[in-house]
């Protein structure tokens, strides 16, 4: 009984409302975060394996460039001397 009398006070059910609004305040934050998410879910899912793609084609070209800047190197040092 006594409890029911200290739920239905009116400091009581002020608690409660504030309570309730900060949860809405809370949702309404977290659903603000939704369009965040799906740009961080299309950033993971579609584009970083394209440029990972991208990436992993340029690097198998590295070893032969590297080998020509190689060869131009020695080639202009044995031109110079």
């Amino acid at each position: 009984m006594q409890d029911r009398m200290q739920k239905a006070s009116p400091e009581f059910i002020a608690a409660e409302k504030e309570e309730v609004l900060l949860w809405e305040a809370e949702v309404e934050r977290f659903q603000s975060l939704r369009p965040v998410e799906a740009a961080r879910d299309q950033i993971r899912l579609e584009e970083l394996p394209t440029l990972e793609g991208r990436i992993k084609k340029e690097e198998g070209v590295y070893p032969a460039i590297v080998r020509k800047a190689e060869e131009v190197s020695l080639l202009l040092t044995s031109v110079l001397k």
